[in-house]
């Protein structure tokens, strides 16, 4: 299992021309339709551009209602509605998710909160009629992949560029790039896309065979570390962080592989990926980390991470003596098993 960089939480939209760095106005109007007199509020919960955003609206004759700004071409809306002075067994009276883009977006709620009628984005028009073409679950490769050729200004083709791209990882790099060109150019200007043109021009050159990418970050103590200094020396580049748990269970056995191999000529070079230093070093002492850790406190867009094409951890790179990569992502026994034939 490995934790899996989220580049974008959002869906379609047809765009115009926009810089992706240009905040778009959005609002949202929502009406509770039932019987009884609606209590509570509504908390509204989105990601744009990679930023968490959180909102509220009090519930006053029966509606609701958000206003913001988007730098996304659209994002995906989940709204909660609670009574926070109710019962704590009580509070929860439901939740919805849809997608909204830029301009006036009408949600009407039924008696069944999720059970809602949305006006005003074309967003959520096309991802239904997306469900209602390909099942509700989720969507697999051939027609995320048919939808994206044939809709090149629809923001739903970037989401699906980013799963097929981040989650299902089942694209080569050659069709990365075909899909990403037949985007239209407004499209191409959004961070999402990118950042993922920057993701696979790094993994085209961090790979077995090429030499490995010169870096410096700051250890523990703020020391710049670089990695041109373990040259002569076979050292293995770690990309981890203290939040994900499959990195926190492959410690014991990258330390193993350590305590087994570093008289032989062994080294490891941590690179967290956390984004405060407190439980980055509150981990290392808890792992008992005896190797260098660096770490520039800027999660997946760390300088480091970015070269080396990293959207995913555990992660690692072996490096020989000569500054060449050997082998990339090697976890459990297949660690030991290729220490032990370099150092037999």
């Amino acid at each position: 299992m490995i934790m899996i960089k989220k580049i974008i939480i959002s869906t379609l939209v047809t765009l115009p021309l926009l810089s992706a760095a240009q905040k778009k106005p959005f609002s949202i109007d929502g009406k509770i339709n039932m019987d009884s007199i609606p209590s509570g509020k509504i908390y509204l919960a989105y990601n744009d551009n990679g930023a968490e955003m959180r909102d509220s609206s009090s519930i006053v004759n029966k509606t609701y209602h958000f206003k913001g700004e988007m730098y996304d071409g659209a994002v995906k809306a989940n709204l909660y509605w609670e009574d926070r002075t109710a019962d704590k067994t009580k509070r929860f009276k439901g939740f919805a998710q849809f997608y909204t883009g830029p301009g006036k977006v009408k949600v009407t709620n039924k008696s069944k909160f999720n059970d809602m009628e949305i006006t005003g984005s074309p967003t959520e028009d096309d991802a239904r009629l997306f469900a209602q073409q390909n099942g509700a679950g989720r969507p697999t490769k051939e027609p995320m992949v048919a939808f994206i050729k044939s809709h090149p200004d629809s923001w739903l083709s970037v989401v699906f560029i980013d799963n097929l791209v981040i989650d299902l990882r089942n694209l080569t790099l050659d069709e990365i790039d075909g899909l990403i060109a037949g985007l239209s150019p407004a499209l191409r200007e959004y961070d999402t896309i990118k950042d993922i043109k920057t993701l696979t021009a790094s993994r085209r050159v961090a790979i077995v065979g090429n030499p490995a990418i010169e870096f410096t970050a700051p250890d523990v103590n703020g020391k710049i570390v670089s990695l041109s200094s373990y040259r002569g020396k076979y050292v293995m580049i770690d990309f981890w962080a203290s939040w994900c748990h499959p990195c926190r269970a492959e410690n014991p056995n990258v330390t193993a592989a350590y305590e087994r191999f570093k008289d032989k000529g062994f080294n490891v070079l941590s690179v967290s990926l956390d984004m405060t230093k407190e439980p980055w070093l509150k981990a290392v002492k808890q792992d008992s980390l005896a190797w260098t850790q660096v770490s520039n406190l800027k999660g997946f867009k760390d300088e480091v991470a970015v070269k080396y094409g990293i959207h995913a951890i555990p992660d690692n790179f072996l490096i020989d003596p000569k500054g060449n990569i050997i082998a990339k992502g090697l976890h459990g026994e297949e660690l030991h098993k290729k220490l032990a034939e370099i150092f037999k």
